[in-house]
């Protein structure tokens, strides 16, 4: 059996479904969320300025979806890729996850994962605010978290379980970060694990790499970094799909790329034949639903998905483009009667901001939170 992968990158991304493994085991879930990186910034959909190749592969053997959409900015971007809601029902500040809010960590925890968050978190502000273990992660190691300061990137400020982490001037946050998951999935390789990775990488500022070499290209500093971060970004994620190889676990894990938002507006790189600037919390008016959404047009094509009658479950086509509008909410984990997450792409919609933000799309039935549906299920098993 190939293994199971998921890419979902473009403007605006979203969590992936993916079927039933034939062994019944859980499946493990490695969810990676980049900073402030669009579409355009990888091999896969088609830049040859940035390279990608540990992503570019993933796309080839797994799913890439081609229309989707997120929020246009970080803090509800990340809330609702977390909770599964959307932020008309739960947006409370810039950097506040509301405490009484439950995520997919609370979820995952609950259903019997070890669970894991590493990268940034910024979600603790206000009078509202809430710390990892309030969202069910039994380890952090995180920035922009209480205790730490601002430094990300090189002599990072990293709060590792309630302790500010030494670093040194060589010391490379993503590198830390990295190494945690890396850490965390060894220590579980025995039993099934959630780790969510919202790394820092690759939002501003945009300093030097470890990798970044000089290059006699006529271009901006701060363009030549991005693009050695991303192709950083790209080799962080490798470093985990090795991990989960060397400790025998890449059959039965899914791996879910996905970022925030666009790339930053400060930056302007090329495409083909065309100059791009960064459209971070750009709105562009959708007049399909009228909705302001960042977005590409409206498209829906044959489903990614083939049904195995006999046993009663749905197979990935791997390596397929994706053509289906995704909205980044908790219904693309919602189980279907026949153990999928997603019954058919096909019926996913735009929602209007007047509507529910439920999952009634996919399942017939309106659910508050739909991460909580989906794995509070008899035998807690996320098929």
């Amino acid at each position: 059996m190939k293994p199971l992968t998921a890419i979902l990158l473009v403007l605006v991304l979203g969590p992936a479904s993916l079927p039933a493994q034939a062994t019944g085991k859980p499946l493990n879930v490695v969810l990676i969320m980049a900073d402030d990186s669009a579409a355009d910034n990888y091999g896969c959909y088609g830049s040859k300025f940035f390279k990608t190749p540990r992503l570019d592969a993933l796309a080839a053997g797994g799913a890439k979806f081609n229309h989707c959409y997120s929020e246009p900015v970080c803090t509800s971007s990340r809330v609702k890729i977390m909770t599964g809601r959307d932020g008309i029902r739960n947006y409370v500040a810039f950097g506040t996850l509301d405490r009484d809010e439950i995520t997919f960590g609370t979820m995952m925890k609950k259903a019997g994962y070890a669970t894991a968050v590493a990268g940034k978190w910024q979600l603790h502000g206000g009078q509202r605010g809430s710390l990892a273990p309030d969202c069910g992660f039994d380890t952090y190691c995180l920035w922009n978290y209480p205790g730490g300061k601002r430094p990300r990137y090189w002599k990072p400020s990293i709060v590792r379980d309630g302790k500010l982490l030494e670093s040194g001037e060589k010391q490379y946050g993503p590198d830390v970060f990295t190494d945690f998951i890396i850490e965390f999935i060894g220590k579980n390789k025995d039993r099934p694990f959630f780790a969510y990775y919202p790394m820092v990488l690759v939002h501003s500022p945009f300093p030097k790499t470890p990798d970044s070499k000089p290059t006699e290209e006529k271009i901006l500093a701060k363009l030549k970094n991005f693009r050695d971060m991303t192709l950083y970004a790209d080799k962080c994620v490798g470093r985990i799909v090795d991990a989960l190889e060397k400790n025998g676990l890449r059959e039965n894990t899914v791996i879910i790329y996905t970022t925030d938002n666009g790339t930053g507006r400060s930056l302007t790189y090329p495409f083909g034949d065309e100059q791009r600037k960064g459209e971070k919390a750009y709105k562009r008016r959708l007049s399909a639903s009228k909705d302001l959404l960042e977005s590409s047009k409206l498209e829906a094509l044959q489903p990614a998905f083939t049904r195995d009658v006999a046993n009663n479950v749905w197979h990935m086509r791997n390596g397929r483009g994706l053509n289906h509008v995704i909205d980044r909410l908790g219904s693309l984990l919602a189980w279907s009667d026949e153990r999928i997450l997603v019954s058919d792409m096909t019926t996913i919609r735009a929602r209007s901001r007047k509507r529910p933000a439920y999952n009634e799309d996919l399942i017939g039935r309106p659910t508050k939170y739909p991460y909580e549906e989906a794995l509070n299920k008899p035998d807690g098993l996320l098929r």
